[in-house]
């Protein structure tokens, strides 16, 4: 396996669309990812993969920029880095406005009921934040911040050039496994938190995977979410069984 990557327990996590990702990376290695994702979504119909290849499957939607596109919009994008405090615990987050938006600049470290640590070891939550499922991470941003929906994700990638390489411009220069770190020029400072399943049962993929909800609904059992590797360079869109626990980043309303 290219990249020394690891999976510990993935192949546990309880359902078929993050299985067949999975799966693709096990055979294309960290960072070769693209059309053997789409594949791999193509055998499980009604799942949606965008590949760094700018693959589509089942009519989900494409953003292709030509480069001096790309480098326009790159150009005229503002990047305002601060800070906010949320009141509920005190905990103080850095945040950046990127493409008119403002986004949280570091994964939600809110404890509620439904989130969790991965491996349940605090030092992972101040490292990396909680993960939480999809209903519970739908009410944990503060006041006057919520869960991004799919086309704000979409936004956001491509006020940074486009999703085939949003994840090197996004993902934090350290933390990242094998050298798997991005560019962070956007200062959105992506990290690679894992995921948990069985509600806090098992984790997977910290240092090598990042996954992050979307506010948007696939149907009564799946969720929207984006995620970004190790060595790969775009920020990949998919849809996850909602009791899987991810990171949250919250976009201000």
């Amino acid at each position: 396996m290219s990249g020394g990557m690891r999976f510990g327990r993935s192949a546990a996590v309880g359902n078929a669309v993050f299985r067949a990702a999975l799966a693709a990376v096990l055979l294309t290695g960290c960072g070769g990812v693209g059309k053997a994702v789409a594949d791999a979504a193509a055998a499980n119909r009604g799942y949606v993969f965008e590949g760094r290849f700018g693959d589509a499957v089942n009519n989900s939607r494409r953003f292709t920029l030509k480069g001096s596109d790309r480098n326009r919009k790159r150009a005229a994008n503002s990047r305002t880095v601060g800070t906010f405090k949320d009141t509920r615990d005190g905990k103080i987050y850095i945040k950046v406005a990127i493409g008119g938006k403002t986004w949280m600049a570091e994964n939600l470290n809110y404890e509620a009921s439904g989130s969790t640590c991965y491996e349940n070891n605090a030092a992972n939550c101040a490292k990396y934040g909680r993960l939480y499922n999809w209903s519970t991470s739908r009410r944990a941003c503060p006041a006057g911040w919520h869960l991004p929906s799919d086309a704000e994700w979409t936004a956001l990638t491509d006020n940074v050039g486009g999703s085939e390489a949003a994840g090197t411009r996004l993902k934090s220069a350290e933390g990242w496994n094998d050298g798997g770190g991005g560019m962070d020029e956007y200062k959105f400072s992506a990290l690679a938190g894992g995921f948990g399943y069985g509600g806090g049962a098992g984790f997977s993929d910290a240092g090598y995977y990042g996954y992050w909800w979307s506010a948007t609904e696939y149907n009564a059992t799946y969720a929207g979410c984006r995620y970004m590797l190790c060595n790969g360079e775009g920020v990949y869109r998919g849809f996850n069984g909602k009791d899987g626990q991810f990171s949250v980043r919250c976009v201000q309303d």
